[in-house]
Parts: structure tokens; C-alpha cells; sequence
């Protein structure tokens, strides 16, 4: 039967692993909630703003739709054509 290397460790070598792999688990969280959050704030301000009746050139419109096909397929499109969706930010930061 596989052990965890972990649980070999003395006991207070376990309690410090514990608490820094807490600290880094919502580091790595909070960092993936404000990539998300980042990624999709213009599709939210655009869609607010449409509800609302303002109007939208040809340009931003297309960046909003542009914004939302690619987060919904989990790729992020940016001008340089490089960049990551907010699942793949989300499943990086799981790892």
C-alpha cells in the first residue's frame, strides 16, 4: 500500500506543510477569482450598458462578443493572440 511522503514527516513538519499549503490554497484562489473577475468585466459592463439603452459602436460590440465566445469555448482571445480563459486560470491554479 502507497503512503503519502507527507505522513512520514514528524508530526510538527505535518502542521507546518498544513498551514502553508492552507496559505498558498487561498493565495491561489483569490488570484484565479480576480483573473476570472478581470477576464469578464468588460462582457458584464457591455451587457449593464445594452440593458440599460446606451449605445455601443461596431467595435465594442464585436470585442464584447469576441470576449464571450471565447470564455464560453475556454479560450481567452486578446489582440496579441496570446492569453488564457478564465477555466484554464481556474484549472492552472488547481494544479
Amino acid at each position: 500500500m502507497a503512503t503519502l511522503i507527507i505522513s512520514k514527516l514528524p508530526p510538527a513538519a505535518q502542521e507546518n506543510f498544513e498551514r502553508i499549503t492552507r496559505i498558498d490554497y487561498t493565495v491561489a484562489f483569490l488570484i484565479g477569482a480576480v483573473g476570472t473577475v478581470s477576464m469578464v468585466i468588460y462582457l458584464t459592463m457591455v451587457a449593464g450598458g445594452l440593458r440599460r439603452g446606451r449605445v455601443y459602436t461596431g467595435a465594442q460590440l464585436a470585442r464584447a462578443r469576441r470576449d464571450t465566445c471565447c470564455s464560453a469555448s475556454g479560450v481567452h482571445c486578446s489582440a496579441s493572440g496570446c492569453g488564457s480563459s478564465a477555466a484554464s486560470s481556474c484549472r492552472s491554479r488547481w494544479r
